[in-house]
C-alpha cells in the first residue's frame, strides 16, 4: 500500500481509551548544526512514553511513523494514520469485524456496511413488529380462510389441528416467541409420517400467512425438515370379499350400507364424496352420478359413469340415506375377511386404505385399458392412473368382477 502522503496533516489526533482527545504524533521540519533541513518525528506512545527520532527526508520519517503505528495496533500490512472519532472499543470491534468477513471468500470492505444497514433494517423491523397472541392469531387466520371460500371440511381441519398444537404452549405467548423446537416437538408426536405431515402443513399454513401480515418475520418452519412420505402401491380387494362385501350390505341392517359400498366399489367415488351424495344426484336414467363441486375434493364438478353392475345394485336400494356408520362399516370388513382396524390382529389381514375406490378404479382401467377415460371417471390424472393402478388386476378377474350382481 503507498506511504502517508507527503501533504498530509502533521499532527492526528487519537482518542485513548479514557475518551481524552491527545496529540499523538507530530512531524517537524528544522535546520540542523551543519545547515541542512532534517525531520523530527516526536511520538506519544498510548501509556505516555515518548520517542523523539530525526531523519534527513521526510519520506524517511513517514516510513518509520509507519511502522510504529503498525507496531502499535498490530497491523501486518502498512496502512494509514486517519482522523475519527471512534472510541478505542468501536476501533476495536471494527478490527475484530473485519477479522471475521475477511474469512469470507469474495469479501469486500463495503460488506460490512451493508451488514450494518441490514442490522438495522432488521431491528427496525422488529421493533415495529405486531404482537399478537398465538390463540389470537389462529382465529384471524381461520376467520380470513373463510371469507376467502375455504371448504367447511377444510377449516374444521385446520381448527381442530391449529387448536391442539396452541394447546401445548401458554395461553399468552405471542406468535413471534414460538420457536422451531415447540412445533418440531408437537408434530413430532406422531409415529405415522402421513400424520406429520399433515400437522406440519397446518402449522406452515398459518405461520406464513403471518409473515404476509406483518406479524412475523420469518416463520419458525423454515428451520425445520420438510417430510417426505412414501406411500405404498393400492391395495385391491379380492372377488371373493366383494361379493361377501356386497352381499352382507344387502342382508344385514335393513341394507343400511348397501348405497355405500356400491357406489365406492362399482363408482370408485371418494368415501367423503359418498357421504355428502344426495339421491338426486344419482341418475339411474342416464347412468350418471353427479357430483358437484362443493361436495368434490378439488370442488370441481365432476359426472361419474355408471356400470350396469352398479345399476342393478342402486336399484334395489333407492332410496334409502346413504350412510356409512362405523359400527356397520367395520362389521362388513369382518364379514369380507379382513380386520376392521389395525389393533384387532389375528389372522385376518388389516382392510386396505381405501380399499373400495382403488378397486373399483383398477376394475375399471381394466375393463376399458384407457388412462384418460379413467381418470376423468374417477377425478384424478391419467399420470396417477398410469403409475398407481396400472396391472393391479388379472385380465381373467375383469369379467368375474363386473358380473356381480344381485
Amino acid at each position: 500500500m503507498p506511504k502517508l502522503p507527503m501533504d498530509s496533516p502533521q499532527k492526528q489526533p487519537v482518542w485513548t481509551p479514557y475518551g481524552v482527545k491527545k496529540q499523538h504524533w507530530n512531524i517537524r521540519s528544522f535546520k540542523n548544526r551543519h545547515g541542512n533541513l532534517s525531520f523530527m518525528l516526536d511520538f506519544i506512545y498510548p501509556d505516555g512514553e515518548r520517542v523523539r527520532k530525526t531523519f534527513p527526508s521526510r519520506g524517511d520519517a513517514d516510513d518509520e511513523l509507519q511502522r510504529m503505528l503498525n507496531a502499535l495496533y498490530g497491523c501486518e500490512e502498512p496502512t494509514f494514520a486517519r482522523n475519527t472519532s471512534l472510541t478505542q472499543e468501536q476501533v476495536n470491534v471494527a478490527a475484530e469485524a473485519f477479522s471475521v468477513l475477511q474469512g469470507e471468500p469474495g469479501f469486500k470492505s463495503i460488506d460490512l456496511l451493508d451488514a450494518a444497514r441490514e442490522f438495522v433494517v432488521k431491528r427496525r423491523a422488529a421493533a415495529a413488529m405486531k404482537q399478537i397472541c398465538l390463540r389470537d392469531l389462529i382465529r384471524e387466520f381461520l376467520a380470513d380462510k373463510a371469507k376467502s371460500g375455504r371448504a367447511e371440511r377444510t377449516l374444521v381441519n385446520l381448527k381442530h389441528r391449529l387448536s391442539n398444537f396452541a394447546s401445548t404452549l401458554p395461553d399468552t405467548i405471542h406468535v413471534s416467541a414460538v420457536t422451531s423446537d415447540q412445533v418440531r416437538n408437537w408434530y413430532q408426536r406422531h409415529n405415522n409420517l402421513l400424520s406429520q405431515r399433515d400437522d406440519r402443513a397446518a402449522l406452515s399454513n398459518l405461520f406464513s400467512w403471518a409473515c404476509h401480515r406483518g406479524w412475523l418475520q420469518s416463520s419458525p418452519l423454515d428451520k425445520t425438515e420438510h417430510i417426505k412420505v412414501t406411500f405404498p402401491d393400492p391395495e385391491i380387494l379380492p372377488i371373493k370379499a366383494c361379493s361377501a362385501l356386497l352381499q352382507y350390505a344387502r342382508s344385514e341392517h335393513k341394507g343400511g350400507l348397501l348405497p355405500y359400498i356400491v357406489l365406492g366399489l362399482f363408482a370408485g367415488i371418494r368415501p367423503a364424496e359418498i357421504l355428502r351424495l344426495t339421491w338426486e344426484q344419482v341418475d339411474l336414467e342416464s347412468k350418471l352420478v353427479i357430483i358437484r363441486g362443493g361436495a368434490a375434493k378439488l370442488r370441481q364438478r365432476r359426472t361419474v359413469e355408471l356400470h350396469d353392475t352398479a345399476i342393478k345394485w342402486l336399484t334395489l336400494c333407492k332410496g334409502q340415506p346413504i350412510i356409512a356408520l362405523r359400527r356397520l362399516l367395520d362389521a362388513a370388513k369382518r364379514a369380507a375377511g379382513y380386520a376392521a382396524r389395525v389393533e384387532e390382529g389375528g389372522d385376518m389381514p388389516t382392510w386396505p386404505p381405501d380399499a373400495l375406490r382403488h378397486t373399483a378404479i383398477s376394475y375399471h382401467y381394466a375393463l376399458y385399458q384407457n388412462e384418460g377415460k379413467t381418470a376423468s371417471w374417477a377425478g384424478n390424472s391419467p399420470e396417477v392412473i398410469h403409475r398407481h393402478y396400472k396391472g393391479l388386476v388379472k385380465p381373467s378377474d375383469v369379467a368375474s368382477f363386473w358380473e356381480l350382481v344381485p
